[in-house]
């Protein structure tokens, strides 16, 4: 009886205990604590997307309600707010158990992601692999710390997805017993349900359930003829069910991939992208954007404001960094055009199978020794993973985003640090990753630079960790402000407000509702209410507070209307925020 191919290494399978292992669950450990830490110390500060995921737990778990989307969205999924649910009841309602549920998915992701890497490397890779993902920037760590919906999930679920199908992959065998059977047959369950969970909490998972899916479609075509595709379809089903049951009859015709389509032409800036030249966009991805998600920020610091658009008018310093950022992301591509050589050309016998024609595939597939076949699938795999990376960054340099707002925007590419262990490969010696041929003293020459490389990367993420909890007595500061403004509108009786869009879903959160606002935008004209409810009530209430930062655009334009439409209204300041109580005439002292 044929049995399952065996893994290439006795060191490198995954599924033998070793001193990499042992390390890997400490760095996972150490990692994941903290970030818990990170949030006890009150960073990243609490904002109104975050807050409407908190305020989505809240009516799960005291109002029995099924939210299927992020309000106000129908293409990002609500597994954040099921999380934080479950998290509230345990240990009660606060922005640290909103996060807890994030935090998991990142343990989830750098789990997945050692026996990923494991499987298709060698454990010196995967080992890497963690140690690189469990350091951050700020640029890096918000999107891994804030519940507000679709990154965590999108890490966790695309590596798991690509872990799920290479094992399926190397594991194949002709005629396996009943007990392997009957393990495929539940991955291939698992693997549905995964990428259904994945498309419902966000499509930028996308790029890796198709890489996912074509090293199934490859490498176990076989098996997806018999009783495995349809457990597959289930599983998908079962994981998408809420995605599914929304889109058979969208609001107004409306589907998620309708919506995300439109979002995405328009880069998720909400801004026209006529006009913008490929260049541009090219040039904004490569400067910026990769740069900002892979962690070059520490390395030359920039922010928003400056880091775009580059012009005649940029300062010396924002050109310098511009120029060292844009060296860090060669090396970033570098790398991982240094793992795809690799892959493609350490087996001979798969350019041999792939030079004859397609008819003669079968043949040529049958012919080929185990361990030849175990090659061809590794390759397959690891192609895959590039793939999966290829298409996130085609996806996005594509789209207007990285010319309009290359730096905010380049959280979409994300995805990109699931493809880690392909970078890494190149720098950790993984035994059949291309390099040129060298001399005896060249070799060890190189080896070093490989290793100071990596020490290098790991020295700026360490870095950026540092700055975060740098910032965190900041942070601390202005959450105790916060508070203070919600106590003392509390007091005052201020609790129907109209306000911004970044304090109101925060406020009426971290209130548990007791404070229940309407947004308005600059001019004073109603807003983004993700909650719709909440204007609602508010606007039923016939003498509402105004309550806005001090010096935005809102403040000024009530300060206009004072002596009109405002004039019942008394003045007040608090915390840094400008505060409208209506006092009817007679009430004034």
């Amino acid at each position: 009886m044929s049995r399952p191919i065996a893994p290439h290494s006795r060191a490198s399978g995954p599924g033998r205990v070793s001193i990499y292992g042992v390390s890997a669950t400490g760095v996972i450990l150490v990692a994941t604590v903290a970030r818990l830490l990170i949030v006890a110390l009150g960073w990243p500060q609490n904002d109104s997307d975050e807050g409407t995921m908190g305020l989505m737990a809240l009516h799960i778990l005291q109002r029995g309600e099924h939210p299927i989307f992020f309000y106000g969205q129908n293409y990002m999924g609500a597994l954040e707010a099921y999380l934080a649910a479950a998290s509230f009841k345990v240990f009660g309602v606060s922005v640290v158990s909103l996060r807890l549920g994030v935090l998991l998915l990142y343990a989830l992701f750098l789990a997945s992601t050692y026996l990923l890497a494991a499987l298709l490397y060698n454990r010196r890779v995967a080992l890497a692999s963690v140690v690189v993902l469990g350091l951050g920037t700020h640029e890096i760590l918000v999107r891994q710390l804030e519940a507000a919906g679709g990154y965590a999930e999108t890490l966790a679920f695309g590596s798991l997805a690509m872990l799920l199908a290479s094992w399926l992959a190397l594991s194949y065998a002709p005629t396996p017993t009943n007990t392997e059977r009957y393990r495929r047959l539940s991955a291939y369950t698992a693997w549905g349900v995964v990428v259904g969970l994945g498309l419902w909490s966000d499509v930028l998972v996308l790029p890796f359930v198709v890489a996912a899916g074509a090293i199934l479609l490859v490498c176990c075509w076989r098996e997806l003829r018999t009783r495995a595709l349809a457990l597959l379809i289930i599983g998908f089903s079962l994981g998408a069910l809420p995605l599914i049951a929304y889109n058979i009859a969208p609001p107004g015709g409306q589907n998620s991939l309708v919506v995300f389509l439109q979002l995405h032409s328009a880069g998720g800036t909400g801004r026209s992208g006529v006009g913008l030249m490929l260049a541009q966009q090219l040039v904004g991805t490569a400067l910026v954007s990769v740069p900002a998600i892979t962690g070059a920020n520490p390395l030359c610091p920039l922010n928003q404001q400056t880091s775009w658009p580059l012009t005649a008018a940029s300062s010396g310093q924002a050109l310098a960094c511009t120029t060292v950022h844009g060296i860090w992301s060669v090396g970033v591509l570098g790398l991982g055009a240094l793992g795809a050589l690799g892959a493609l050309a350490a087996p001979g016998v798969l350019r041999r199978t792939l030079g004859r024609k397609p008819r003669d595939w079968r043949k040529a597939w049958t012919l080929l020794a185990e361990v030849e076949r175990r090659q061809v699938m590794l390759t397959t795999c690891r192609l895959a993973l590039l793939g999966g990376a290829a298409l996130t960054l085609a996806s996005y340099a594509t789209s207007p985003a990285p010319a309009l707002d290359p730096w905010t925007t380049a959280r979409y590419l994300l995805p990109l640090l699931i493809a880690t262990p392909l970078a890494l490969a190149p720098l950790v010696g993984a035994g059949e990753v291309w390099w040129p041929r060298a001399t005896r003293g060249g070799a060890r020459l190189r080896g070093v630079g490989r290793y100071a490389v990596l020490a290098g990367v790991c020295a700026v993420l360490l870095l950026g960790m540092v700055q975060a909890f740098g910032v965190t007595p900041a942070a601390h500061a202005h959450n105790a402000q916060f508070t203070a403004l919600q106590a003392e509108l509390e007091r005052v009786g201020a609790v129907r407000i109209y306000t911004d869009y970044w304090t109101c879903d925060r406020i009426a959160f971290q209130t548990q509702e007791r404070i229940v606002c309407s947004v308005l935008g600059d001019d004073l004209r109603t807003g983004f209410n993700r909650y719709a409810a909440y204007a609602r009530i508010v606007a039923a209430v016939p003498h509402a507070a105004y309550v806005f930062s001090d010096g935005s655009p809102q403040a000024l334009a009530l300060a206009a209307e004072a002596n009109g439409v405002l004039r019942q209204y008394r003045r007040l300041e608090m915390d840094g925020y400008v505060v409208y109580l209506f006092q009817p005439a007679q009430a004034k002292t």
